[in-house]
């Protein structure tokens, strides 16, 4: 058996083992130049090899998700949404309802709303702070569920049913 493989670490090392092993791998994710190279050729083009001889195409001109966002808003953004799953009527909306669709109007008119909110506090000076992030999430959603409207309309882009 591998002695990588997380059932022999767990069995054999406890715990501790695999945490060994959780931390190590973690540090080679974080320093490719230290862990690996970059090298280029056939067919592929650029690629990376790192030091275990695994190798994986360049990330060169990929979206790099993980510097674009932070960690800490999407969590708050979605606290806030899953709060506001809960209807008027009591009922429990589905978290993607929201990509059923709606009129850009609906969004623009509660997106300038919520950035009023926002707008004003910040000239006043007045950081209420869980009313300011929540007006914050708000144009997230807002800027968010416009922006989806728009692509499905002008790409022609068919968004599936999400209760489906």
């Amino acid at each position: 058996m591998d002695r990588r493989d997380h059932r022999y670490i767990t069995s054999e090392r406890g715990l501790d083992g695999l945490l060994d092993l959780v931390i190590k791998e973690a540090h080679a994710m974080t320093d490719i130049k230290a862990w690996g190279r970059e090298v280029s050729g056939g067919y592929m083009g650029s690629m990376r090899e790192f030091t275990s001889g695994a190798t994986r195409s360049s990330e060169e001109g990929k979206y790099d998700y993980e510097g674009f966002l932070s960690p800490a808003v999407l969590e708050r953004y979605a606290r806030f949404m899953h709060k506001h799953r809960r209807q008027v009527d009591g009922e429990f909306r589905e978290s993607d309802n929201w990509q059923k669709g709606m009129p850009r109007s609906a969004y623009i008119k509660s997106l300038w709303r919520h950035f009023m909110d926002v707008w004003t506090w910040h000239r006043r000076g007045v950081y209420l702070t869980e009313a300011m992030e929540d007006a914050l999430c708000a144009v997230m959603f807002n800027t968010m569920g416009y922006l989806h409207e728009f692509i499905k309309e002008h790409r022609n882009v068919e968004t599936p049913d999400p209760s489906a």
